[in-house]
């Protein structure tokens, strides 16, 4: 754990779930098992209670278990000292006992009970040890606590399941809306290329569709009119062919009415 020196300016944190996210960073798998608010037995009678336990899962490290007291403003803190007894049962279990503050100067000095390690944000924003807590002496784990423990990892892996479903709700909610959006920026597209196409129709023709009351009946004219326009025109190119056959046969007739002249002996 890395010490942070009391002359350190801290980066304050004002809120319980910002100062449990910082917890969750120093105290993380596979080397840690972090519970928050966790009582010293189940059922109707709890018992003492804690705002967070971490459990060393390193053999090597001793298996370690921590309790910790979060406070994030100093009257917090202050109504913690008036209640020495609250922490005593929890307490017994633990190998270090400590105070998490969101900033350093919620405790002043000499505040801080002997047995006590503190813990405060740095200035890069990451928690830290500001005094270190002495080696306790706990007692056995008892199968109240262990109950306790097990009951808060069932429940830390519900919420988690929970926070997962309500994320990925938050994300589908989030895609539909960007989907929605681009449905709607396609229909806009669409409709301001048909105000366009309305429009150069309008101009050219004279005509505002929307003093139109027979619309169909507007349609079916531009389609006859079209059609009869290439029908002129058809009609027009076989009268032009016709003439111009009727022609070759008459220039045909009439040379054969001439005398041939007989090509010069040269």
């Amino acid at each position: 754990m890395a010490e942070l020196a009391l002359t350190t300016e801290g980066c304050a944190v004002t809120k319980t779930d910002e100062l449990a996210a910082l917890m969750r960073s120093y105290f993380c798998p596979p080397e840690w098992a972090l519970f928050f608010e966790v009582y010293a037995t189940t059922g109707t009678s709890s018992g003492g209670r804690t705002d967070a336990i971490a459990m060393n899962l390193y053999p090597s490290r001793g298996l370690l278990m921590h309790g910790f007291e979060m406070k994030v403003s100093r009257s917090d803190w202050l109504r913690e000292l008036k209640e020495p007894a609250k922490a005593e049962e929890m307490f017994g279990y633990c190998d270090h006992w400590w105070l998490v503050v969101g900033d350093r100067s919620i405790v002043k000095d000499g505040e801080l009970p002997e047995p006590w390690g503190l813990m405060a944000p740095r200035s890069n924003g990451m928690l830290a040890i500001a005094t270190r807590a002495p080696k306790l002496k706990p007692k056995p784990l008892d199968r109240g606590m262990v109950a306790s423990l097990a009951r808060r990892a069932n429940d830390m892996a519900n919420e988690s399941i929970d926070a997962r479903v309500a994320k990925e709700t938050a994300q589908f909610n989030k895609d539909l809306d960007a989907a929605r959006q681009e449905r709607d920026e396609a229909r806009r597209h669409v409709h301001q290329g048909l105000a366009k196409r309305v429009e150069v129709f309008e101009k050219a023709s004279g005509i505002r569709l929307d003093d139109w009351h027979g619309t169909e009946e507007l349609g079916r004219a531009v389609k006859a009119v079209l059609e009869d326009g290439l029908e002129s025109q058809r009609y027009r190119a076989q009268n032009a062919l016709e003439s111009i056959t009727g022609i070759q046969r008459s220039l045909r007739a009439l040379l054969e009415t001439l005398p041939k002249k007989e090509k010069p002996v040269g």
